[in-house]
C-alpha cells in the first residue's frame, strides 16, 4: 500500500470513504495475544479489503503467487483484525524459511487493509518491522492488527505475527511485529488516483 499505489478499476469509493473520515485518538486496547493467542474464526467475520481493486493485489488477491490470505474481524476483541496467512514455496529466503521481504510485503498490506477497514483512505508513509524469529516455510501464521492513533494527516497502526494452529508457539513469542504510519489522502490526491484508474 505504498505511495505509488494506483491500480485500475472504476467507481468512486475513494471519495466516498474520504467523506466519512474523522479525527480522533484511539487508546491502545489490550492485545489479544496477551489473553489468548488463538485465532478465532467466528461466523460472519470474514472481511473483504476495502481498497480499490484489492483482488488484483499480489498479497490479498485471489491469484497471489506468494500467500494464501484471509482477513477477519477478531471475534472477541472489537477493533482488532486478524489475518490468517499461509506462505507458499516461492516465499523462501533462508533455506526452509520465509524471506524477510515477503514478510514485509505481507505486513504492509495487512496494515493497509486494517486502515481502510477503519474507513481511512491512506497509503503507506513509513513501515517499521522488528523480526523476532524466522518463519518456517509453509507455516500458517495469524497477524493481529489494530489502529493505534488517528490524526489529521496520518493514521498509526500496528500488528504482531504469531504461529497459528499446529504452528502456534507455546512460548507465545512473536515472529514479527510491525508499526506503520499511513498518509491520509487529500481530495486532490484521491481525484488523481481516480483519473489514473480510468486509464489503466
Amino acid at each position: 500500500m505504498g505511495l505509488g499505489f494506483g491500480r485500475g478499476g472504476g467507481g468512486g469509493c475513494l471519495n466516498s470513504f474520504h467523506a466519512i473520515c474523522y479525527n480522533k485518538v484511539m487508546a491502545s486496547p489490550k492485545l489479544p495475544h496477551q489473553v489468548q493467542p488463538v485465532f478465532e474464526f467466528a461466523e460472519g467475520t470474514l472481511l473483504t479489503p476495502s481498497f480499490p481493486n484489492w483482488e488484483r493485489s499480489f498479497v490479498s488477491g485471489h491469484k497471489s503467487p506468494l500467500y494464501k490470505v484471509e482477513h477477519r474481524e477478531h471475534a472477541s476483541y472489537p477493533g482488532f483484525m486478524v489475518t490468517r496467512v499461509s506462505f507458499l514455496p516461492i516465499c523462501e529466503g533462508p533455506p526452509g524459511h520465509v524471506h524477510g521481504g515477503a514478510t514485509a510485503g505481507l505486513l504492509d498490506e495487512v496494515l493497509g487493509v486494517c486502515v481502510w477497514h477503519g474507513k481511512h483512505t491512506c497509503v503507506t508513509q513509513t513501515l517499521t518491522l522488528h523480526y523476532g524469529r524466522t518463519i518456517p516455510l509453509g507455516a500458517t501464521v495469524d497477524v493481529y492488527s489494530h489502529i493505534k492513533k488517528v490524526a489529521e494527516k496520518i493514521v498509526e497502526v500496528e500488528c504482531t505475527v504469531y504461529g497459528s494452529g499446529d504452528d502456534a508457539d507455546k512460548e507465545k513469542t512473536p515472529y514479527v511485529s510491525a508499526q506503520g504510519v499511513f498518509h491520509r489522502l487529500t481530495l486532490d490526491q484521491l481525484q488523481r488516483f481516480n483519473e489514473h484508474r480510468k486509464i489503466v
